[in-house]
């Protein structure tokens, strides 16, 4: 799987998978937005299919903070393969999931 670090969300297509994420809400989506392109996160894609967004939280330690997968490719496996990538990308030895309740079930 070749994940790729999303550098200009806004201007992604990787943008309306994201929004399956945060949910409904405009603000949320902007939220996100504004939370990657701070750097304190970061937002990889997998084609325009799928992404997975973390936050690094200590040696070898990361919080997904969203993931994601367009309604057509969902039941695939591209939501772990994308994890499965991370951990190795990143060599992590932890990872936890960020969960609200404005999130989309997954």
């Amino acid at each position: 799987m070749n994940l790729q670090r999303v550098e200009q969300i806004e201007k992604d297509p990787i943008l309306n998978v994201l929004q399956y994420a945060v949910g409904p809400s405009e603000t949320s989506l902007k939220k996100a937005v504004l939370y990657y392109e701070s750097n304190k996160g970061a937002l990889y894609r997998y084609e325009e299919k799928a992404c997975i967004g973390i936050e690094i939280i200590g040696a070898n330690k990361a919080r997904i903070c969203h993931i994601a997968v367009a309604p057509q490719y969902r039941n695939k496996g591209i939501a772990l393969q994308m994890i499965k990538e991370v951990v190795k990308m990143l060599q992590l030895t932890y990872i936890e999931a960020e969960t609200d309740n404005e999130a989309v079930e997954f």
